[in-house]
């Protein structure tokens, strides 16, 4: 860092220790303006905005809402799954309890109280997730049995009509209505569970369409979406929700990237021999990435990803060499290049 540098810059770095020679990462997750990764050795680096603490690196005084290199998070071990919200972290270890970091003020953070943290804190009473969906304001773990529970300002509080609404809760509450579910997703103000048996489930709002039950009426307990089996996974958008069905096709709904598929599942165009779905982009199963804008679809990586994550505005690969590469937004430092400037194409983490 050049002696120009702010001061609280400087001490962050010194105080930031240096990453493991050998950084080779081994899975990504994006937020709203901040992404993390998993190294192959096991610790968790975060990199992007930090106004609420989400880079979970500690040190509240220090005032640096933003950090442009990876920064790594205190306190973590056994990490199994990532999860980032608009402002909020969490990580599942391998023993069952469940990790956040960051905003609170809705109680996402699910550890009984609405003060940010800026290191992680467990997530009371979670003891036995076995997946887990964070989304703009709530967090949700799927339970040993297949059991759903959430926290914060959990999808459906704000739905219509007045009677709907689902109470913010600070700790873990049971879904009701749900069973056999192996994955959860959180968008911005809907959930949705994929079931054991390939049918999705969606709560919340749905202005848009995006529960996919056949209406615009927001739902504060699961509805089936209709139209729609053989599902492998399933990712929950801001205003829209898409699937990934067992053989490789994508069927979405919702509004997704200024396209209005309306309120039950339809074939995302272009969206067939794909193996990961993440936002308004799609990793194919021979590893090339393209990305929805606006009607059309652009490739942004012609092969070679092992996995994909998108943020707000940014998105990020995962290359089966370990190398991640970012593109989009930029503002924050969410590309993790050392910059704050917008790139087109993906480009490389720099440590």
């Amino acid at each position: 860092m050049a002696s120009g540098a702010p001061p609280g810059q400087r001490l962050a770095d010194q105080l930031t220790p240096p990453p493991p020679e050998n950084h080779l990462v081994d899975l990504i997750a994006a937020g709203g303006h901040h992404t993390c990764a998993r190294l192959v050795e096991g610790s968790v680096w975060c990199w992007g905005r930090n106004d609420h603490g989400q880079l979970g690196w500690g040190a509240p005084t220090l005032n640096m809402p933003t950090r442009t290199l990876p920064t790594l998070v205190r306190g973590l071990t056994g990490v199994e799954e990532l999860s980032l919200g608009q402002q909020h972290a969490c990580a599942r270890s391998k023993d069952g309890t469940v990790r956040c970091w960051g905003s609170n003020e809705n109680g996402q953070l699910g550890d009984g109280t609405a003060e940010d943290r800026y290191e992680p804190v467990q997530v009371k009473g979670v003891v036995d997730a076995i997946a887990l969906g964070a989304g703009s304001t709530a967090t949700c773990a799927v339970l040993t049995g297949g059991s759903v529970i959430c926290w914060g300002g959990l999808p459906g509080q704000n739905a219509v009509p007045p009677a709907a609404p689902v109470a913010q809760s600070r700790t873990a509450m049971p879904v009701s209505g749900l069973s056999d579910i192996v994955a959860v997703t959180v968008g911005r103000a809907h959930a949705c569970a994929l079931g054991s048996d390939g049918k999705v489930s969606c709560w919340g709002d749905n202005a848009a369409g995006q529960l996919g039950d056949g209406s615009v009426e927001s739902q504060a307990k699961p509805v089936a979406v209709k139209k729609l089996a053989g599902v492998a996974r399933v990712d929950a958008g801001t205003t829209s929700t898409c699937a990934l069905l067992r053989d490789a096709r994508v069927r979405c709904w919702g509004r997704l990237a200024e396209q209005e598929f309306g309120p039950v599942p339809k074939p995302l165009p272009g969206g067939s021999s794909v193996a990961e779905i993440a936002g308004s982009c799609a990793r194919g199963t021979e590893g090339a990435v393209s990305c929805r804008r606006g009607d059309g679809i652009e490739v942004v990586e012609e092969g070679g990803a092992a996995r994909i994550a998108a943020g707000e505005g940014h998105a990020c690969l995962l290359t089966g060499e370990g190398e991640v590469r970012c593109w989009g937004s930029n503002a924050s430092g969410q590309l993790g290049d050392g910059s704050k400037l917008v790139r087109t194409l993906p480009t490389a983490l720099r440590w």
